[in-house]
Order: C-alpha cells, then structure tokens, then sequence
C-alpha cells in the first residue's frame, strides 16, 4: 500500500495537470475562438484596391442625371417613355415597343432596351428605332443590355425559352468593330429648333450617328460563363463606363465582378452571406469609377449597396421615406451619375413609387411628378424603372 504522503503527491499532481489542461494560452489548449462574424460585413472589396485619386472614366465626368426611360405601361403593351427631370415632364413614344423592358439612356436623347428578345437602340432625335442585336445571334433571345462609354455593348444571351422567360442567360459582348461613332448630328438636323419643341427631352448637343454598323458579332464571355455554369446562369450584368469593371449575379444569389482587362472575375460576396439567406439580383455598377456596386436581395427585399473602395456593404434605407413600405427593386445608375440611384418603392397596398437615393449625402427623393404620371394612367400595374423580370 503506498503512503499516505505519496497519495497525497498524487492528487496534487493530478489537480495540477487539470489546471494546465484549462490554461488559455501558449502552455495550455488552443485559446477560445471569437464569436463569428455578421453576414453582412465587408464582403471582398479589399481584395480590389482603388486609390482614392483614381480619375474618372475617360469619356465621362460625374454628372447629375437629367433622363429616366422606363416602359409604360408595364406588360406587352408597353412603350418607352422618358421622364425629363429638368423640364419636369413625361415623354412617350408610341413607335417604341412593344413589350418595352429593362429601358436605360445611351446618350441624351437615345434609349436602349430589349422586348426579351432582342436589343433595340430607340432615337428620339431622328424617330427611328434600331435593332441592335437580333436575338438569333445567341440561340434565340437577347436581353438586358449594358453599355459602357466606348459603345462596348454587354448583354445576356440564351437559346431556352423557359429561361430567357425568366431573364437567365449567359454573357456576351458586342466590341466596336469600326471607329468612335461621329457626334456630328446630320446636316439636316436642327439642334435648336428640336431642343425647343414642346414634345423634346432636355437635349443641348446632337446624339451620335446610328452605332448599328459600328458593333461587332457578339463574344461569348468564357471567364463569366465559366462561373455561370457552376451557378446557375447570369441573372444581370452591368459594365462601368470605362469598361474596366463589369457586376454580375448569377442564379443562386452570387454577386461577381468581371474585370475585362485582366481578365479574371472575383466574387464579392462570400459563401458565408449567400448560405445565410441571401440571394443578390439585378446587379448594377456605378458608370464613373465602377466604385459602388448595387443590388436587389431577393430574400433580404431590400438594397445594398458595396463601397469597392472601402470594402464596405451597407443597405439603403429606403423606409424612412414610407412607413409601409414593405419591398424595393431594381437599383439603377442612369447617365454619368455614379452617387443617385434610382429605384421601385412597393407598399403595404401593392401600390410602387419611383425613388432617387443619394449614396453619399443618404437622402431619399420621391419622384413626385414622374409618380403622379404612373398613377393617373395605371394605378393598378406594379412596374419598375427598368421593367425587369
């Protein structure tokens, strides 16, 4: 039997073992992991660094918007129409159409939009609409256009029906096979007679020639079709105006970025957001520095918005300026503004409004007139400023 002093070095030897075996730090077990992190932090925007004087895009300085197209009224029937924010007045063109959808300004004066179908380029200068891309080139469908300022011409592409009906496709190009488009308007053009007419947007200089002639066949995107395949299609795409930074969100809620001159594409949302809960749609890129990216969240119903110079995510509060407001959808840039997003306010009633939402000062505009238009014609027709799916 051993001695009582020998038990006794024992359990004081075993009392000690435990207490190490308790011990945080580097004598003891690995030290306790942090809480993990919220969903929504800063994504994968760091992994992008752009310096704080990067200049604007080459063809294009910030500038207010001054134009929104959108379709009206929504459905097979709808036409483009312009809300002139100077002049304060609605413009519709019945020769567009019909079944306008996804409507965005080109140059002042000139709208690009699709049927689901195909691309047209609309000119309300000369009153003439032009096929851009004929739905054939890519299997059958063409839709949801994007332009960079170089008439680089990004668009979704498919040859399945059930999906074109559903707006997923696969990404493709149309480069400018020719020379810049002139922006000399024709000699028989008068540019101060129109800008005055009653019927006419707020326009001070002539848009450019007929940019048919000057795209080339389309490319298919291999790097952003790559990843599409593994993600169930591309649900949007948007090009910066410089063409160095094209958003794209694919059909499980992913949110990418294809950077054409490297190229390469980097996801800017983690697995970790998506698997929470998440589903970013209708992706959209600022057109001066392709710095914020925004987007509609489809389980979320609401906007965010990544600051890719800061790496920061943050939503738009959008409720404060309705109570009852339940949803928003379609955030978009318009023209050379890269800092007021517009977008569709739905309420508790079903009833939607067009908003303007300043990334930087955070204020909210209810576009009053442009509202009062769409509810006087339709009140019962919910649409957004684009008509997207």
């Amino acid at each position: 039997m051993p001695s009582k002093r020998w038990i006794l070095a024992g359990i004081c030897l075993l009392c000690l073992l435990i207490l190490m075996s308790c011990r945080l730090g580097p004598m003891g077990a690995v030290p306790a992991q942090p809480a993990s992190a919220p969903l929504l932090g800063t994504g994968r925007g760091p992994a992008l660094p752009i310096p704080w004087d990067v200049p604007s895009s080459p063809s294009a300085s910030p500038s207010p918007l001054t134009q929104i197209p959108f379709p009206f009224p929504p459905g097979p029937k709808a036409r483009l129409c312009v809300y002139d924010r100077p002049r304060q007045e609605v413009f519709v063109y019945p020769g567009s159409g019909p079944e306008v959808r996804n409507a965005f300004t080109l140059n002042p004066g000139q709208y690009y939009f699709d049927d689901g179908r195909n691309i047209y380029l609309f000119d309300a200068w000369r009153e003439q609409q032009i096929k851009l891309v004929d739905g054939k080139e890519v299997g059958g469908f063409a839709f949801l256009a994007s332009f960079a300022n170089n008439y680089q011409l990004y668009f979704l592409g498919q040859s399945d029906p059930w999906l074109a009906a559903r707006g997923i496709g696969f990404a493709y190009e149309k480069r400018d096979g020719a020379a810049t488009p002139s922006a000399v308007a024709s000699p028989s053009f008068d540019v101060t007679r129109y800008a005055t007419l009653s019927s006419a947007p707020s326009i001070t200089i002539p848009p450019p020639d007929d940019i048919s002639a000057y795209l080339a066949k389309p490319i298919f995107l291999s790097k952003i079709n790559a990843v599409a395949v593994l993600h169930g299609g591309v649900t949007s795409i948007s090009v910066d105006g410089g063409d160095t930074a094209v958003a794209f969100t694919t059909g499980d809620g992913g949110l990418y970025l294809y950077l054409p001159r490297q190229p390469q594409v980097v996801a800017l949302l983690s697995d970790e957001v998506i698997q929470g809960g998440f589903h970013a749609s209708f992706a959209n890129i600022d057109p001066i520095w392709g710095r914020f990216v925004v987007w509609q969240d489809l389980k979320a119903r609401r906007l965010y918005t990544l600051d890719r110079w800061t790496g920061q995510i943050d939503s738009m509060p959008y409720a404060k300026l309705a109570l009852n407001a339940v949803a928003a959808s379609a955030p978009s840039f318009y023209e050379n503004d890269p800092y007021e997003v517009v977008f569709t306010l739905t309420l508790s009633d079903g009833t939607t409004r067009f908003v303007s939402y300043h990334l930087l000062t955070e204020g909210v505009l209810n576009l009053t007139l442009l509202n009062a238009f769409t509810a006087l014609l339709a009140p019962f027709c919910l649409h957004d400023p684009g008509g997207h799916r």
